[in-house]
């Protein structure tokens, strides 16, 4: 069966060492004494697994904060799909609608929050239009006035938080999967409303995605304009050594067949050192070998050698161009004995990999682990 590389969503899942990492960030949270605002950027690659590390970090906060009346309010929504700021702003204000109606008793307060909020949407529609847009028709709906200035609006939802013990921490995900524009979009909003007190953003991104949609913004790059925003960047710790690799045989080392006759453990050595070890570098990784390798078992396990299709599945999923190659060059992939010598034979591979694009600086590498098929 595929994997559909789902998060995880609780520590007896994590694989990888990231819970403790995760206690920390929702301990700092919960610890912080003073009302002000905090932007927290959590930077990993795309297929990292910062998802699953905001579920761990969402679920030591309840843990953390379980049986407390000052537990924090969580706001968590992916930005995916949003097409203007407005988008993002009304993604907000349902996730907020849905958490505060579940603590019953700071409802009443907290319904001032949302209606002071709704007004103080409109009025910054001055700023950015697309929200006073938004937020007027659902001004309609809580038939609320536009009656105070911008400025006394932004001291009544300061003084609501400043009062209010139920931290609200905002999770904005899936930043990295959106266009230039988007991420603009979104930004633009944590911008206008970061600045709250008892408001705690938590962002994970990629960074060298979202600060190259931020390039321009406010006439500055996008890496200046990010400082500007995150106030603790933190990075995602590296998973533990060989974990990726362990992850990768709790899923399909079950499916390599020891007792075939050719099978052999020092070849199988050979080929996680040169087929999979360079290419699992993160969580997803893992994922679409494991995919992939499934596939091909069913296919072709009746006449491949387990191992052949582990490496061939490899070259299939992170170096297609070498694996169309390898199919229709297996002759010279294979035979040495259609050559007069070695040399001969290498000079061939070279300018054949060279031919389809392989850097020079590449190509030495490649034929070495070849080698192993």
């Amino acid at each position: 069966m595929f994997n559909t590389d789902k998060p995880i969503t609780r520590e007896k899942d994590d694989l990888l060492g990231r819970s403790g990492f995760a206690k920390a960030i929702a301990q700092i949270v919960l610890d912080q004494m003073d009302a002000e605002s905090h932007v927290i950027g959590l930077y990993g690659k795309w297929g990292s697994g910062k998802t699953s590390t905001i579920n761990l970090i969402h679920e030591q906060l309840s843990l953390l904060s379980s049986n407390k009346k000052d537990s924090p309010i969580i706001l968590s929504f992916s930005s995916w799909g949003s097409n203007s700021v407005a988008d993002v702003f009304s993604m907000f204000m349902d996730s907020l609608n849905r958490e505060t109606a579940k603590h019953a008793e700071a409802r009443e307060s907290l319904k001032q929050l949302v209606g002071t909020l709704l007004d103080y949407g409109a009025c910054v529609s001055g700023i950015y239009p697309p929200v006073g847009n938004v937020v007027e028709k659902a001004r309609i709906l809580f038939k609320k006035k536009k009656e105070r200035s911008l400025v006394e609006l932004k001291e009544r939802v300061s003084s609501i938080l400043k009062t209010e013990k139920n931290r609200l921490i905002v999770v904005i995900d899936d930043l990295d999967r959106l266009s230039d524009e988007q991420i603009r979009h979104v930004f633009q909003f944590v911008n206008v409303i970061a600045d709250f007190p008892n408001v705690v953003y938590l962002l994970p991104f990629d960074y060298e995605v979202v600060s190259s949609a931020l390039s321009g913004v406010q006439g500055i790059d996008g890496a200046a304009y990010l400082s500007k925003i995150i106030q603790v960047p933190l990075h995602l710790p590296e998973p533990p050594a060989n974990s990726l690799l362990r992850l990768l045989d709790s899923e399909v080392g079950s499916l390599l067949d020891a007792e075939r006759e050719d099978y052999d453990r020092q070849r199988m050595y050979r080929i996680v050192e040169n087929f999979i070890t360079p290419y699992m570098k993160t969580p997803r990784d893992v994922r679409r070998l494991q995919n992939v390798y499934l596939f091909q078992m069913n296919l072709f396990s009746e006449g491949l050698n387990s191992l052949d299709i582990l490496a061939l599945s490899s070259l299939m999923t992170f170096e297609p161009i070498v694996f169309e190659w390898v199919k229709k060059n297996k002759d010279l992939v294979l035979g040495g004995s259609y050559f007069s010598d070695q040399k001969t034979h290498q000079e061939h591979l070279v300018a054949s990999l060279n031919n389809i694009g392989i850097p020079s600086l590449r190509i030495d590498e490649t034929i070495r682990r070849l080698g192993t098929l």
